[in-house]
């Protein structure tokens, strides 16, 4: 047992983690960012519609799943708890947290779990906030996002060797089909 580790599914001393949600089955996105980063974990927070055993083998890594609204096979629990560093870190889809409405709820579980950070999905939107001492991130969807621009996002923490972390929302940037660069006209060009 590491000096960081208190009973819960996974515990990572340092390293890069990724964090994804709502790939829905559309995994390319997916295996692109897992080539990029080259993970030590990935956590995705649901709705990767039961292709939970193909991304474990697919992945060079640890993975851990917890089950969305639109998991239906399987053996994914509806939550789990890792140790990243010095961070105790609740993982749900935020289905049963109410997550569209409040965060509250889910910073009240993440506290009744001894947790310092929540991460969930199930909006298709990227968050970061913190209620109530509980840092909470959303990496929002790798494959259908619903946020202004609709760009596909996901996390990287970075996770140093004192245990703390530095994270990063970041967004897969897509050429837009047909786009036609805008001419420059007038005299401020």
């Amino acid at each position: 047992m590491n000096q960081w580790e208190v009973d819960c599914d996974f515990a990572l001393d340092s390293g890069m983690v990724l964090a994804v949600s709502d790939s829905h089955g559309r995994n390319d996105n997916l295996e692109k960012i897992i080539k990029q980063v080259s993970p030590d974990l990935i956590l995705h927070m649901g709705d990767s519609e039961d292709y939970s055993g193909w991304i474990r083998e697919m992945a060079p890594c640890p993975v851990v799943m917890v089950r969305g609204n639109c998991d239906y096979g399987g053996d994914m629990p509806t939550e789990a708890i890792v140790q990243l560093g010095k961070h105790r870190v609740l993982l749900v889809h935020g289905h049963h947290h109410g997550v569209r409405f409040d965060l509250s709820h889910l910073a009240e579980a993440a506290l009744e779990n001894g947790c310092d950070t929540a991460l969930f999905g199930h909006t298709h939107e990227p968050e970061v906030t913190e209620i109530d001492g509980v840092r909470i991130y959303n990496p929002g969807s790798i494959s259908l996002p619903r946020q202004d621009g609709h760009e596909p996002s996901y996390i990287v923490f970075d996770v140093d060797a004192r245990g703390e972390w530095h994270a990063a929302l970041k967004y897969i940037r897509r050429e837009r089909e047909g786009a036609v660069p805008k001419k420059k006209w007038g005299w401020f060009w």
